[in-house]
């Protein structure tokens, strides 16, 4: 894939700035310059907010986008209902694959997912097995996603990605802008301007079918971090216990939350709190119990 002229997927600091319907018009201009580039392009799904959205903005323009999504078996029982029933239905190249393991059977073998919200507050991969954690989920997902698109050999691959989630996000779209070509695959993130808040806007606008209270808090309608689909999501949960999954699963879901309890989420924060004395653990032992 070669591009002559990338005027149209230059990423400006100014983008985040757009009021919703600029934002709208861009986001829709991107996705069909790319799309008259690419022979093959594929969607890589998550079932969170962010692809949701880019799969409502993609079937407007190409309806029979293909669409790569990996079941990982720990999503909120909403979520499934969602899935099958409302949005199942309107992708009609479907490439759908799951974990070997159900949630109890990954949780007895592996343990609780926890890694992602230990990641967020500075720890890194190298010293998981220091302090017992593993990312045996996203080892999973990777060995399957790198099977699968041998085979369907996408020529471009759009992400759900916004540039305010993370500084290493934002200067990765600022440096490269919304089309990435090269290093071994071709990404387009038209989605990238967005903020968080602007990602339900839309998709209320569109009438896009998502679970309102996987992300929203029931008591006070506030946002929480987390992908919407894994219940035991640990996004914020050590740095922001406010907006934390957990604290939403605690007001939304207080079944769930017993559940985690009786994986040993207690007993699991306690250990990284001995082998670290990381204060944040022993913080987010005070915040949840």
């Amino acid at each position: 894939m070669k591009l002559k002229n990338n005027s149209n997927f230059e990423f400006f600091s100014e983008d985040m700035n757009l009021s919703l319907e600029e934002k709208i018009k861009k986001i829709d201009n991107i996705i069909l310059e790319s799309l008259k580039l690419a022979v093959n392009p594929l969607l890589l799904f998550s079932g969170g907010s962010d692809s949701l959205l880019l799969l409502a903005f993609l079937l407007k323009h190409k309806p029979d986008i293909k669409v790569f999504y990996i079941d990982m078996r720990m999503n909120f029982p909403k979520y499934d209902k969602l899935f099958e029933k409302k949005i199942k239905p309107l992708i009609k190249n479907l490439h759908y694959h799951k974990i070997d393991f159900d949630e109890e059977e990954f949780v007895k073998k592996f343990g609780i997912p926890i890694y992602p919200g230990v990641e967020e507050i500075g720890f890194i991969k190298k010293d998981f097995g220091k302090i017992g954690l593993n990312s045996v989920c996203s080892e999973l997902k990777k060995v399957i996603m790198d099977s699968e698109l041998k085979k369907i050999k996408p020529d471009l691959t759009f992400m759900g990605f916004l540039a305010s989630d993370k500084p290493k996000r934002y200067n990765r779209v600022l440096k490269r802008g919304y089309l990435q070509l090269g290093n071994g695959e071709n990404l387009c993130l038209p989605l990238a301007m967005l903020k968080k808040g602007e990602v339900f806007q839309i998709l209320d606008k569109l009438n896009f079918p998502y679970v309102k209270n996987t992300y929203f808090n029931n008591k006070d309608g506030h946002l929480h971090k987390g992908d919407g689909v894994c219940w035991m999501c640990s996004a914020k949960c050590f740095n922001n216990s406010k907006i934390g999954n957990w604290e939403l699963l605690k007001e939304n879901y207080p079944e769930l939350w017993e559940r985690l309890k009786k994986y040993g989420l207690k007993e699991k924060i306690e250990d990284l709190y001995n082998k670290t004395k990381d204060e944040r653990f022993n913080e987010a032992l005070k915040n949840y119990f």
